[in-house]
């Protein structure tokens, strides 16, 4: 049996990129909506840390850039707990270049954030489903405030928000998860890596930078990052109004969705294409990210975080699972038909669900799970035999999909006439079942290839 192409859909998209591609058939058979509403949520995995009772508060820094000129902002925190807990204060800082990720550049008075109007917020506790021992966290938005961007920062072209946070002691708080060890400027990184979506994520214990965000004391940036009380941020998603219309492009998943490591880096392939088209835009066409894929989700809880957020995003494509290797269905393994049934009934209410919104489904194929060198994982009884009765069943559901597909396995997986399930190369995976970077940086172009037609992009 011949590969498949790495790119599929509906008979009109299908064959205009057939046809040529990028072309403009292709990007008359699919458009996206667009949108001024500008999103960056990097990482939705939470957890919970509990702060110490300490008299003095904890002040929480976030810096990022959006690839726009912006005119309001908000804020998304998420709550993974059974109890509220408290901000007493949020500054939002416009700035004029990245700096030291802390201190803002170019003489903008901070802006405080509201909730329903006052200054102080009150994070909900999740009453979302807990169904077979996951939690999918409650989100809790703050208004939408004015604040204008200062010009680009020159390096690279982003303007630069920063944020902080005033969190008493005493309460237990949710972050999301992930230092961005090797991605971001404080810890290494560079432009040529992220294409200017520069971040920095930490919190300073025992000192108010809030109330006086300005003030003299003036901590270098290592500090903050040494001080760090949590693994994380309280800043889930951060929206700005922009100048320009731009696109919102959205990764719902588990693990092998988010990242080259679960909990260090989020340097999937959407994060990476984002970086690359957004930078070839910057001020004129703002790509905007979404990732709500969690290490670890089953397919109710991939799905019900994603329906919580999505709907403020207001997306313009969704990369959407449709083999889930966390489902324990009737106790059977995922790779079992019978549970596989039952998800791809799940993913096709929740392609329904984001069409609804406006937004284009892209459906995901299953990623191989072995490497070739290396048996089956006994942890999931990764078995071939059921990896190719399960993937079977899933060609036949992606056939009968009236849109997009995207068929990682194609580019990653083994030999398709045996429908193997191992990588066809160890250098893709480390652990046999998640792509390395190789693996995530080979899926950049054919899926650039895919997307540019339905955003009328070249």
């Amino acid at each position: 049996m011949k590969r498949r192409d790495a790119l599929a859909g509906g008979a009109a998209l299908a064959a205009a990129l057939a046809a040529g591609g990028c072309g403009a058939a292709a990007a008359g058979a699919i458009h996206a909506r667009s949108t001024r509403r500008y999103t960056w949520a990097p990482n939705l995995w939470t957890m919970n840390h509990a702060l110490p009772p300490d008299e003095n508060p904890v002040t929480l820094a976030y810096a990022c850039g959006v690839p726009d000129d912006f005119s309001a902002i908000r804020v998304g925190f998420l709550n993974a707990s059974d109890a509220a807990w408290q901000i007493t204060k949020v500054a939002a800082m416009a700035s004029a270049s990245w700096n030291d990720y802390v201190m803002p550049t170019g003489g903008a008075a901070p802006v405080a954030l509201t909730f329903s109007g006052q200054a102080a917020g009150t994070i909900l506790p999740s009453t979302a489903e807990r169904a077979r021992g996951s939690v999918i966290p409650g989100v809790t938005w703050s208004d939408w405030v004015p604040l204008r961007s200062q010009p680009a920062d020159p390096d690279t072209g982003m303007r630069v928000l920063m944020l902080r946070a005033l969190v008493p002691g005493g309460q237990t708080i949710t972050c999301c998860n992930g230092a961005w060890g090797g991605y971001s400027g404080a810890h290494g990184g560079s432009t040529a890596i992220n294409h200017g979506y520069d971040i920095f994520t930490g919190g300073l214990k025992g000192l108010d930078r809030v109330t006086n965000p300005l003030g003299e004391h003036r901590e270098p940036t290592i500090s903050y990052i040494a001080n760090n009380p949590c693994n994380g941020t309280i800043f889930g998603v951060i929206q700005a109004k922009t100048a320009h219309e731009g696109y919102a492009l959205c990764q719902v998943g588990e693990s092998k969705f988010f990242g080259t490591t679960t909990t260090a880096q989020m340097w999937n392939w959407l994060l990476r294409s984002v970086g690359v088209l957004g930078a070839a835009y910057a001020g004129r066409v703002p790509i905007g990210y979404c990732c709500t894929a969690v290490g670890g989700y089953d397919s109710a809880h991939a799905f019900g975080l994603a329906r919580q957020i999505l709907p403020e995003v207001e997306p313009a494509i969704v990369d959407v699972l449709s083999y889930n290797g966390n489902e324990r269905l009737f106790g059977l393994p995922f790779t079992d038909v019978r549970s596989e049934q039952v998800q791809l009934g799940m993913t096709r209410d929740f392609m329904q669900f984001v069409r609804g919104l406006g937004g284009i489904p892209i459906l995901a194929s299953p990623m191989p799970f072995c490497r070739p060198d290396a048996p089956p994982s006994p942890r999931i009884a990764n078995y071939e035999p059921g990896f190719r009765a399960a993937f079977a069943a899933w060609k036949a559901f992606a056939e009968k999909h009236d849109g997009p597909v995207f068929d990682l396995y194609a580019i990653l997986g083994a030999d398709e006439a045996e429908d193997d399930c191992r990588y066809r190369d160890a250098s893709m995976t480390k652990d046999g079942n998640h792509p390395d970077d190789e693996g995530h940086a080979l899926l950049v172009d054919p899926y650039l290839a895919l997307i540019k037609p339905m955003l009328g992009l070249r």
